[in-house]
């Protein structure tokens, strides 16, 4: 997502919520893929907690992300987790890309989600609890006709520390976290 927006125009919660939506993906048999499964801890975490309010999530940086502490920013991925899987499941990808591209235009996060959703935070700080708090959710699954094939040719071989330095080095430059 950086790559592709800036790292600096991603809001965080955007950013997290997609990643932690995206670690789900899972092969089975060489032929299906499913996407979009709930993850427990993030409900555990949501169903013991309140949630943090819109208004404020989607103000939250990068950099005061990672000022708070621990138990704080876990409930922040949860939510924006959640967010982002509610928006997906329930056909609100239209809204989620209209509020978006409002914010990497330079409008505030209160009038781009009212122009985008066209609700109060309220409203979709409600729907979003109900939805946490139910016990099925919805995901993709799409089956192949073929089955994947991949390369069994691999081969793993230790990098001494220097060599693993260098690569990390490099990461990071690329990154933008250096």
């Amino acid at each position: 997502v950086n790559t592709n927006f800036g790292k600096g125009n991603v809001p965080p919660w955007f950013n997290e919520g997609l990643a932690e939506y995206y670690s789900t993906f899972a092969i089975e048999d060489d032929q299906k893929a499913k996407l979009g499964l709930p993850l427990e801890r993030h409900l555990n975490m949501l169903n013991q907690n309140k949630l943090i309010p819109l208004s404020t999530l989607f103000r939250i940086s990068g950099s005061q992300l990672h000022e708070t502490a621990d138990h704080s920013r876990s409930i922040f991925y949860s939510e924006s987790w959640a967010l982002i899987h509610y928006l997906i499941a329930n056909g609100k990808a239209d809204a989620l890309n209209k509020f978006l591209t409002a914010l990497f235009q330079g409008t505030a996060p209160d009038a781009a989600f009212q122009q985008a959703f066209q609700i109060p935070y309220s409203q979709l700080e409600s729907e979003l609890r109900r939805y946490v708090q139910q016990n099925s959710y919805r995901y993709s699954a799409i089956t192949f006709k073929q089955k994947l094939v991949f390369d069994t040719e691999m081969s793993v071989a230790p990098l001494s520390e220097a060599e693993s330095n260098a690569y990390l080095g490099d990461l990071l430059y690329h990154t933008n976290r250096w």
